[in-house]
């Protein structure tokens, strides 16, 4: 185990080199023992060519090969194999080939090891040159890591060369950075308008206690309270979303089936006083089984609900209409609301649901909107893996539908 991690703690050009090192060393072995037994196999000993070569060189006759020939009488009597004294040439040879064999195979063996071992010291060396060269790349990203703080995430990775693995690398990095580019400058946008929300009733508060009297008639004391009413009441509702907001970024807090047909009926009995004023016509479609569930935040769940229709009922045009829609079948669970209104450019559709984004006129601080309402239902739905589609109708309004994956309940 120490020596696992101890290998862990040496550097990536290290452990290249002894890689590197390591695998020339066992493909050298490798070569040198297929050498070592081709040699062994195919030595010339006992071949006929080569007796014949042998003679010719020496000079001697071709009768020699004779195997009852006896090319060095023994001092002694003495009897071989073939029942009589001396040696024939060709036990000469053999004894010598195999000498002469072994002794090759000794010089190939002593030499290609010395030669392994000098080229192995120079292939450490040159895999610790390769594996520099390969990793130059990588330190171009530490470098720019570096470079990289929350004030200058400008900075990207210049990879040139192959399109290998480390520059798919500095590409996805630099596909990273931009993602947190556009994460911090929205947060700076975020931090910068819910300060100029914030400071705006409180502006308003101020400056009517400024001007307060306390000689004022009765009729001057109660428009100045409900101003002032009005503007505690705005930054109470801006806080509140924007603590709705940060709970949909955290995510769900516990999971539990959430009958979304209880939720559209419990917003729509907020809104009856809006609708009535704007005269206003709502046809709900729920379908004919058992109630439909989704398994979900019940809190986040319902506010998700609460303004998609609050968005349908406060941008509508008076005397229009709102539809609402609930279904599910294999894919998952279905919620749109359709709404009427002014006619909307469809490039604008997605800057809608942007934080604090409102339109040019209909969505106004007259209004009474925190341009939250259908940032907060864009980020619920992230965080619930749910689909948000947002349509602009060519007659006006929005067609706008929630589409939950399968792992929803319907019961």
């Amino acid at each position: 185990m120490t020596s696992v991690l101890r290998w862990r703690q040496w550097s990536i050009r290290l452990r290249l080199t002894l890689w590197y090192g390591a695998l020339f060393l066992v493909a050298g072995f490798l070569l040198l023992a297929i050498n070592y037994f081709l040699v062994q196999r195919n030595f010339p000993t006992g071949r006929l060519d080569v007796r014949v070569a042998a003679i010719e060189e020496l000079g001697l006759p071709v009768e020699v090969l004779n195997p009852d020939r006896e090319l060095f009488p023994p001092p002694v009597d003495f009897r071989g194999d073939r029942g009589r004294g001396g040696f024939g040439f060709g036990e000469v040879f053999d004894a010598i080939a195999i000498e002469l064999r072994d002794e090759t195979l000794r010089e190939l063996l002593v030499q290609s090891s010395v030669a392994l071992g000098l080229m192995s010291i120079v292939s450490v060396g040159l895999g610790w040159f390769v594996a520099g060269r390969m990793l130059d790349p990588v330190h171009e990203i530490s470098a720019a890591v570096r470079e990289i703080s929350d004030q200058q995430l400008d900075r990207r990775i210049q990879l040139t060369g192959p399109e290998d693995e480390l520059r798919e690398l500095g590409e996805q990095f630099n596909v990273m950075l931009d993602r947190l580019q556009g994460a911090f400058d929205a947060q700076r946008e975020f931090v910068s308008n819910a300060a100029h929300e914030l400071r705006t009733p409180l502006t308003i508060i101020r400056a009517e206690l400024d001007v307060a009297d306390p000689q004022a008639s009765d009729e001057e004391q109660a428009a100045s309270a409900a101003v002032l009413r009005r503007a505690a009441s705005r930054s109470e509702e801006l806080i509140d979303r924007l603590l709705i907001l940060a709970r949909a970024d955290a995510g769900p807090e516990r999971e539990e089936r959430v009958a979304l047909r209880s939720q559209v009926d419990e917003a729509l009995e907020e809104l009856t006083a809006d609708i009535g004023e704007r005269d206003l016509t709502v046809d709900v479609t729920f379908p004919d089984a058992n109630d439909v569930g989704v398994v979900g935040d019940r809190v986040l769940l319902g506010r998700l609900v609460a303004n998609l229709l609050e968005n349908a009922v406060l941008y509508n045009r008076p005397g229009g209409a709102v539809s609402v829609e609930l279904s599910h079948d294999a894919s998952g669970v279905v919620l749109q609301v359709t709404n009427d209104g002014e006619v909307i450019d469809p490039s604008e559709v997605d800057r809608l649901f942007a934080r604090f984004a409102r339109g040019e006129r209909s969505r106004s601080r007259e209004t009474g909107g925190t341009g939250l309402g259908l940032a907060i239902v864009r980020a619920i739905a992230v965080a619930h893996g749910a689909e948000l589609t947002a349509l602009a109708r060519d007659e006006g309004g929005l067609d706008i539908t929630v589409r939950w994956p399968a792992r929803v309940e319907a019961g």
